[in-house]
C-alpha cells in the first residue's frame, strides 16, 4: 500500500495545525541529535557500513544477544518485506486488522495469505498458516497482548512460525516480549523501529531478530547499505543518549482526550493500551469526508482508517498529541458532528 498510510500530508501542499494521522512519539529532544547529525554532516561523502554494523554491536550488547541474531534495516517496514522475500511461497495467516504492509508483503512474495480476526485469536482460534504475522501492540486499534499469553502461544505451536511487530512497544504500557528470547525460541521473529519514540520516522530505522539460522537466510534478501550513514548515526546517538519519554503522561493525556472525544453525540473513541486509538462514527457519516473537511476548514490531519481490513468508512485513527491540539481536533469535530 504505497499510498494509503497515515502522515500523507505532503500530498495536499500545506502546513498543518496538527497532524493526528501518525503514530510516532511527539517531537521533544531534537535538537541535541540535530547538533550530533550536523557535526557529522561530512559522512554523506562515504559510503555506509554495509549492514550498520556499529549500530547493530551496539543493539546487540544492549539487549544482550549476538551480532548474528540481528538483522538492520532501513525502517521496519522494509524488515517486514525481506522476512516475507525469504519466506517466498509460504502459507501466512494475518491477524487483523492491522497494518497493512503484511498482507502487502506476503501477497507480492507469492505468499497462500488467510486472515483471523483479533478478538477471534485472543479467545484461542487457530491460525491455519504456517507463518503467523502478529503487531504487539496492534496497528491501528492500539490493543496489546501481554508477553506471558504470547509465549504461551509461541510454545505451544512449535511448527508455526511467528513474526511478531514491536513497532510500537515503547507506547505501551503492557511489557513486550524480550529480544533475547530469539536465542531459545526458534520459532521467533521480531521486528522492531527505532524511529517511532524519538518521533523521527523520516530517517528510517528499523531491525529484524531471529536465530542465527534466520538471519543467515534473511541476509540473503537485504541489499548492501540498506541503512544511510544519518539513520546509523543517529541510532548510535540515539543508544548513548538514552532518553526515556514519559510514556505515563502521555498515555494519561491519551484518556483525556479519549474522555473529551467522547462527550460528542454519536463519537465512539474506542478503547487503546497506547497513544493512538479508533474512533467510530455513525453509520450515516464517512471517514474519508471527514478528514478532507477537517483539512480544508481546520488544517487538521487525521489518519482514515477505511482502508484498513476489516474496518470501514465509519472509523478513523488518532494518534494523541499535545493538550493543545487535542482540544482544536475535539472542538472540530463537535462542530463537524453538529452540521
Amino acid at each position: 500500500m504505497l499510498h494509503g498510510h497515515g502522515d500523507d500530508g505532503y500530498r495536499y501542499g500545506r502546513e498543518f495545525k496538527a497532524n493526528f494521522s501518525s503514530n510516532v512519539w511527539l517531537p521533544t529532544r531534537l535538537e541535541a541529535l540535530r547538533d550530533h547529525l550536523f557535526a557529522r554532516f561530512n559522512c554523506v561523502t562515504r559510503y555506509p557500513e554495509a549492514a550498520g554494523e556499529s549500530l547493530e554491536s551496539m543493539i546487540a550488547e544492549i539487549q544482550g544477544v549476538r551480532v548474528d541474531n540481528l538483522l538492520m534495516c532501513n525502517g521496519a517496514t522494509a524488515g517486514i518485506y525481506t522476512v516475507a522475500h525469504a519466506l517466498h511461497g509460504r502459507r501466512s495467516t494475518v491477524v487483523f486488522p492491522t497494518f497493512s504492509e503484511y498482507e502487502d508483503a506476503c501477497r507480492v512474495n507469492g505468499h497462500a495469505l488467510d486472515f483471523l480476526q483479533w478478538d477471534a485469536f485472543v479467545a484461542g482460534a487457530e491460525p491455519e498458516g504456517d507463518v503467523v504475522w502478529v503487531c504487539n501492540p496492534d496497528n491501528p486499534t492500539g490493543a496489546a497482548l501481554s508477553a506471558d499469553w504470547l509465549r504461551a502461544r509461541i510454545d505451544g505451536r512449535p511448527g508455526k512460525l511467528w513474526v511478531i511487530d514491536q513497532a510500537y512497544m515503547d507506547f505501551c504500557l503492557e511489557p513486550a516480549l524480550a529480544l533475547k528470547e530469539v536465542l531459545t525460541r526458534p520459532n521467533l521473529i521480531l521486528v522492531r523501529s527505532k524511529t517511532k519514540r524519538f518521533g523521527i520516522p523520516g530517517l528510517r530505522l528499523g531491525y529484524v531478530a531471529a536465530s542465527a539460522e534466520h538471519i543467515r537466510t534473511l541476509a540473503r534478501f537485504s541489499p548492501p547499505w540498506s541503512l544511510n550513514v544519518m539513520a546509523i548515526e543517529a541510532g548510535k546517538f540515539l543508544l548513548k543518549d538514552r532518553f526515556e519519554p514519559v510514556l505515563a503522561e502521555y498515555l494519561a493525556e491519551t484518556q483525556r482526550f479519549r474522555a473529551a472525544l467522547a462527550t460528542i453525540p454519536g463519537v465512539e473513541p474506542l478503547p487503546t493500551q497506547t497513544g493512538y486509538f479508533l474512533v467510530r462514527l455513525p453509520a450515516d457519516r464517512d471517514s474519508t469526508q471527514l478528514k478532507n473537511d477537517l483539512i480544508e476548514q481546520h488544517d487538521i490531519l487525521i489518519r482514515d482508517a477505511a482502508n484498513f481490513r476489516g474496518l470501514d468508512h465509519r472509523y478513523v485513527r488518532l494518534a494523541t498529541q499535545r493538550p493543545e491540539h487535542n482540544r482544536l481536533l475535539v472542538e472540530a469535530l463537535r462542530a463537524w458532528m453538529a452540521a
